[in-house]
């Protein structure tokens, strides 16, 4: 293959030698031949110095490679650098014959002479272009007949039009703008190199499949598509002709061509993994919520070296709540996967998912950091920072995907988070509203309109939302407990109490399990029990210490201090047994239970 790379240099085949040395450099990337060629076929002077350094890590000492970059100006010269020797000139030269000049000749000579020539040829010029110009008005206003006008007062005014002598250009004071917002690659110093199409079969004197490949990457379907069809009838054997029609039929959005392309890739080579990953995004994109794994590991056994298909099978798993599971894929692609925006996006949702945030946030800002154009990488950011309390740069970050995405639920569910950190009620139930106008069933949302309706006083509003986003994870400790919060703050103490009982027995920690307590005793004391009150915050000033806030601890005291009702010994000990839960009767103004468990209560995050 290195031969026929060269033989296609010599010829002028440029496109050809550069698709034969790459997949070169992809099986052999530590073969310094391989880089010198391609060095010489790639585009830029900018690709000739990656190549030269890449060869230049493996031998530190080629000459050949010093040299190309010594040229290139990315290497200082080496050595002295002798100037070279000054041009001797011959000072004497024979006198040559003058001729003599004639009368017109001597007359040109005189300086004088000349100043007056050309002064009278100049004045003659000015004279001329001031007598055109005169003319020229005067032909266009006799070509215009004035009419006068039929209305009293006085006569229009009218603007003289300017002329090439006595116009002054109007120079624009800003750079014209096109509809929409700037696209994202403006924000780079510089753009990216594209990523090479994966390829598997040398394509030789196929020049169709060449012209296919680039009219694929400006975008022009129609004519790649064509082409492909030209390189299978003198290529049928080639597992990625068919392949890459069907990756453009699934960008186009026409899924069952899609399909049979990559079925008919695979027809010709089983084990070729793009055809494998090719057929699992379209079952996905037929069905978002068909299983894709098994096709995916599949794909990712196919060819262990090629990160696509574990990055895909690692976004599945995050999908489908195993963030465990995602974060081992990635742990076992990471040393061929380190420069992919890719990898770190993923990582940083799997961390996400695992409440993990502080390390979210560090692989959140290395995929944005790497690829600046890739959009998801900026929501994941801005959900990071919103979940490490940093608001106001979430919020920074989250506007520039908004202004590309403003269609995205959880992008808005995002940045209603960042305006109830900043306690902007308001505008944060504004964005929570967006968020649930465009989907109704997103949990996140649902949960934290609740709690901004809980901060604007409006229980009896909350408690829906916070129980349908409960209604998702039912033995969730923190939903639990924030229904009785909406509970207790919409007068409903009976349903609260039931509620904060439930939540008790679902706590797992001594923090916890002291946030339990602190809800309790309220809801007790609102309720008038105030034995049960003090007992609850007994039990929470008696848990370990570290355990529950300085500020639980502070109104736990402060409420026993206010409370007189005796409470006997055998209940303030350190050892606590958990209260039963208590039904509370209804009164004439609680809602009916119909009301409170609307027919939307299945809603699924």
């Amino acid at each position: 293959m290195l031969h026929e790379a060269v033989e296609a240099i010599r010829q002028g085949q440029r496109a050809r030698a550069r698709d034969l040395l790459t997949r070169l450099l992809r099986a052999d990337p530590n073969n310094v031949a391989y880089w010198l060629w391609m060095s010489s076929v790639v585009e830029t002077a900018r690709e000739q110095i990656y190549c030269l350094k890449s060869a230049l890590k493996l031998e530190p000492n080629n000459p050949a490679v010093r040299q190309g970059l010594r040229l290139l100006g990315a290497l200082p010269a080496e050595g002295e650098v002798k100037p070279t020797p000054p041009l001797r000139r011959k000072w004497k030269v024979e006198v040559q014959q003058v001729r003599e000049l004639g009368l017109f000749g001597q007359l040109w000579a005189n300086p004088y002479v000349r100043l007056a020539v050309l002064g009278v040829a100049a004045f003659t010029v000015f004279i001329l272009i001031g007598f055109g110009v005169y003319y020229q008005g005067a032909w266009r206003r006799r070509s215009g007949p004035v009419i006068p006008t039929r209305t009293l007062g006085p006569s229009p005014t009218y603007t003289l039009t300017p002329t090439a002598i006595n116009e002054t250009p109007i120079l624009p004071t800003a750079l014209p703008t096109l509809p929409g917002p700037s696209p994202l690659w403006a924000r780079l110093a510089a753009t990216y190199t594209p990523t090479p199409i994966y390829v598997s079969t040398p394509h030789i004197a196929n020049e169709s499949f060449q012209l296919a490949q680039r009219a694929f990457q400006r975008g022009d379907t129609a004519t790649a598509l064509e082409y492909l069809r030209q390189a299978e009838q003198i290529n049928p054997e080639a597992a990625d002709i068919p392949y890459l029609a069907g990756e453009i039929y699934r960008h186009q959005g026409d899924l069952a061509q899609a399909k049979i392309a990559y079925q008919k890739s695979l027809t010709i080579d089983p084990n070729f993994a793009p055809a494998l990953l090719g057929i699992a995004r379209t079952i996905k994109a037929q069905n978002p919520q068909t299983d894709i794994a098994a096709e995916l590991k599949q794909a990712f056994e196919a060819d262990p070296n090629w990160i696509e298909p574990p990055l895909e099978l690692a976004n599945t798993l995050i999908e489908q709540n195993q963030p465990e599971q995602a974060l081992a894929i990635l742990a076992e692609i990471e040393p061929q996967a380190s420069a992919s925006p890719l990898f770190f996006l993923r990582r940083a949702q799997a961390n996400l998912a695992l409440g993990k945030n502080l390390a979210a946030l560090d692989d959140a800002r290395t995929a944005n950091e790497l690829d600046q154009t890739m959009l998801e990488t900026y929501r994941t950011l801005a959900y990071a920072l919103a979940a490490n309390d940093d608001y106001d740069q979430a919020l920074e970050i989250v506007e520039i995907y908004l202004t590309y995405e403003e269609k995205d639920p959880l992008a808005w569910t995002i940045r209603g988070r960042a305006w109830f950190g900043e306690k902007q009620y308001a505008k944060a139930l504004e964005a929570f509203d967006k968020a649930l106008t465009i989907d109704k069933k997103l949990a996140e949302a649902r949960l934290y309109r609740g709690l901004t309706l809980i901060e604007l006083g409006k229980g009896a509003e909350a408690v829906n939302d916070i129980y349908l986003a409960q209604q998702t994870a039912p033995r969730s400790f923190p939903l639990n407990l924030y229904l009785a919060q909406a509970l207790l703050k919409a007068g409903r103490l009976g349903d609260a109490l039931q509620q904060v009982n439930r939540s008790y027995d679902l706590a797992r920690s001594d923090a916890e399990l002291g946030q339990a307590l602190f809800w309790r005793a309220q809801i007790y004391e609102a309720i008038g029990n105030l034995f049960n009150a003090v007992r609850d915050w007994q039990a929470l000033l008696a848990l370990p210490a570290g355990s529950v806030p300085q500020e639980m601890l502070k109104t736990a005291s402060a409420h026993l201090e206010k409370t007189s009702t005796p409470v006997p010994t055998a209940t303030s000990t350190a050892t606590f047994t958990r209260t039963p839960k208590v039904t509370a009767t209804p009164t004439a103004t609680r809602t009916p239970a119909s009301t409170s468990r609307p027919a939307t209560a299945t809603a699924t995050p």
